[in-house]
């Protein structure tokens, strides 16, 4: 893969001491009614222990009210355990299904409650909250996993890929195109011009150029305007069987050529509330 020069940068002192040691997780809130949904917070794990610390934006979100434990929008919360209300999101290892539900996450039983939530999303039955994973610099890649989103679409609706029409498929035909699918197989990510519900919606296509479902939509929004040069690279992290549920039949690994000191989820609309 090549790197273009891109913006967003800073300076390599500041980039090196947020690779290896720290990580993100955007908090996101969905409305009950309108289902829009926005990044209200931002959650860091270091060596210290964890932080939580509002988007300056949360406060003005319509319908948005502070979360539970989180009262004050201004305040930095610290804790040297993960905070209770990200915490219960993870599977008690003590559970039967426990090694099953990490495997199918792509994880060992090891797996902390904290890679737990990065992976799954963190999310429960009627909740409105959501988490991603901010991209971390690993190996002189930016490198984040995903699962695949929306793909019980595909037997629902025609999408179209370089201008040809893909039929909407039985779900035999589509668990055929997934039998056929190995751990490694790349995948790439195309613009779907014509979707109606965002701008910057990305298939994730087989190597035969047949989706599979979309990139999620925090993903899709920060790396839209790289998908069409040669500094990202997507594969298949884990296949898992129908029991898994939609949401988790495919994980997908994503490395990206960006510069060291690039910045993702970064602007106006990601300042902290701390730092105003």
């Amino acid at each position: 893969m090549s790197t273009a020069p891109l913006s967003r940068e800073r300076d390599d002192t500041t980039a090196n001491s947020e690779r290896d040691s720290t990580q993100k997780l955007v908090v996101t809130w969905q409305h009950p009614h309108t289902r829009d949904v926005s990044p209200v917070a931002i959650l860091t794990q270091d060596p210290s222990g964890y932080r939580f610390e509002y988007l300056s934006r949360a406060s003005a979100v319509p319908g948005f009210r502070s979360l539970l434990g989180f009262p004050d929008f201004e305040r930095v919360y610290t804790s040297i355990e993960l905070f209770p209300l990200f915490a219960q999101r993870a599977m008690d290892p003590r559970r039967p299904d426990y090694s099953r539900y990490v495997d199918d996450l792509g994880l060992g039983d090891d797996a902390t409650p904290w890679e737990q939530i990065a992976r799954s999303g963190g999310t429960k039955e009627s909740d409105t909250l959501q988490l991603f994973p901010v991209p971390r610099f690993i190996d002189g890649q930016w490198r984040c996993h995903f699962l695949v989103s929306g793909m019980r679409y595909m037997m629902s609706k025609e999408v179209v890929v370089h201008g040809q029409p893909i039929p909407v498929c039985s779900e035999q035909d589509y668990e055929d195109r997934l039998a056929k699918l190995k751990t490694g197989d790349e995948v790439s990510l195309h613009h779907e011009e014509a979707n109606a519900s965002s701008d910057h919606a990305l298939l994730v296509l087989t190597a035969g150029e047949l989706p599979l479902g979309y990139a999620p939509d925090w993903l899709a929004s920060e790396i839209f305007e790289f998908s069409n040069q040669d500094v990202l690279d997507f594969s298949i992290s884990k296949i898992n069987p129908i029991e898994a549920g939609w949401h988790m039949r495919l994980v997908v690994e994503m490395d990206a050529a960006l510069p060291a000191g690039y910045r993702f989820f970064d602007g106006s609309n990601w300042t902290l509330a701390s730092q105003r």
